[in-house]
């Protein structure tokens, strides 16, 4: 392997566009660095930021039931989707690519039984490739590498949300047409009465595994909701995604603002009985 050509590189799909010719060809931005995770981080990094363009310019938008309708899907190969590049042929330890094979990682479209078959391949290869490089999965978390939860480091993250008391913390399980109104009433609750957590997609002893496919890809949504709702809180409000070990979940953290906030009019505070509406502060 070449000092100069890593063996891996990220490959991010966007949209067809005309080059100098004419032509209509489709636009693929490629991320290479000799630090393969960090070329990964800024792959996903521009990969997330297109897909938030996307929705803020009603491109692209998701109904309630969680699908992602391209509004002219002739701009697009099906839609955005980012792919892991191998550089050169390589066989050894029971991987055999050509040069220029390309594998699914994740995708922003409705995915089929065959793309789902694909990124669960492209997803165990990379971490083949990681494990033969002896890349360290942890500088990954944030974009879905999992960090097995048998570590301690998982462990300690999960146990310290299980012990935390209902005024501070949420579990919302996944179903889109009940959870953004619970979450958003939840922020509000939260805002008003101090620092807070919300976890989206799993229950109080995340026992749910390998949880529905579509929950990362609500996020879009929730941030258009959270901005609908909460424009001047924004600052307040931190959304992260994780995946520990098949432990999929939305983590909202959320911190007091100082003035007062409604939702749907209504002004909600937390206690230890979850979230309280206050009728003489609202207005019905």
């Amino acid at each position: 392997m070449h000092a100069q050509n890593p063996l891996i590189s990220y490959v991010v799909t966007t949209q067809f566009v005309e080059n100098s010719v004419g032509l209509k060809i489709l636009h693929q931005k490629i991320f290479t660095d000799l630090d393969i995770p960090e070329a990964r981080n800024k792959a996903f990094e521009y990969y997330d930021a297109a897909i938030e363009i996307l929705h803020g310019e009603s491109e692209i938008i998701t109904t309630e039931n969680g699908k992602i309708i391209y509004q002219n899907p002739e701009k697009f190969n099906r839609g955005l989707s980012i792919q892991m590049r191998i550089n050169e042929d390589f066989k050894c330890f029971g991987i055999a690519d050509k040069k220029d094979k390309h594998y699914l990682l994740d995708a922003h479209f409705d995915l089929s039984k065959t793309d789902q078959r694909k990124q669960q391949i492209g997803r165990s290869t990379e971490k083949k490739y990681y494990h033969l490089l002896k890349i360290n999965f942890k500088r990954n978390e944030k974009y879905n590498i999992e960090i097995p939860f048998n570590t301690a480091i998982g462990k300690k993250l999960l146990e310290s949300l299980q012990n935390r008391n209902v005024e501070e913390i949420e579990f919302v399980e996944y179903n889109l047409k009940n959870s953004v109104d619970i979450i958003l009433e939840t922020v509000c609750a939260f805002l008003n009465s101090g620092k807070g957590t919300i976890i989206f997609g799993q229950d109080e002893n995340f026992s749910i595994e390998d949880g529905n496919e579509k929950l990362f890809e609500t996020c879009s949504a929730l941030k258009n909701h959270l901005e609908k709702n909460f424009e001047k809180h924004l600052d307040l409000i931190k959304l992260s995604k994780h995946n520990y070990f098949g432990k999929k979940f939305v983590k909202f953290e959320i911190s007091k603002s100082e003035t007062a906030v409604l939702y749907k009019k209504e002004f909600y505070f937390r206690n230890r009985f979850g979230n309280v509406l206050d009728l003489d502060r609202s207005f019905l």
